[in-house]
């Protein structure tokens, strides 16, 4: 009998403004590759497992022009509290398009929590996460293991 596998994944295909300074933005993947389990709401951004266990989370994000020493950081939050990191970048010159990513490992232990990807931008003006049909911001999400 074959393990079945939970997960999704969904990419960003029109961009979405992060506003600067503040507390940020939840970036929404709007377009599902696929969701068997219905881990993912691309409306709202919300991720929710059902079931207890450790998960792998990727999550990227192409920056529109970020300006000269700025950056734009994304992390995994928790109910609406921050509850992990995954990447910073920092622009050396204006006009650049810096792509922030990573994986980390979410240990769930209670699925009625909801999780999301949160954006922040410290440049002087709203910055564009950047949407396409090359995925080049995407979410993608896997059990590696789980509680029975």
């Amino acid at each position: 009998m074959r393990k079945r596998i939970y997960g999704f994944n969904a990419y960003l295909s029109t961009s979405q403004t992060i506003e600067f300074g503040g507390t940020g933005e939840t970036l929404i993947y709007n377009t599902e590759v696929y969701d068997p389990e219905g881990m993912y709401n691309n409306s709202t951004g919300v991720i929710t497992f059902p079931r207890t266990g450790i998960y792998e989370l990727y999550a990227s994000c192409r920056v529109a022009s970020l300006g000269a020493n700025k950056q734009f950081n994304i992390r995994v939050r928790k109910d609406g509290v921050d509850e992990v990191f995954i990447d910073t970048v920092y622009s050396t010159a204006a006009g650049e398009y810096p792509t922030v990513s990573g994986t980390v490992h979410i240990v769930v232990t209670d699925t009625a929590d909801t999780y999301t990807v949160h954006a922040t931008n410290n440049d002087s003006s709203n910055r564009d996460a950047y949407g396409d049909s090359l995925q080049m911001t995407r979410l993608q999400v896997r059990v590696i293991g789980e509680n029975r």
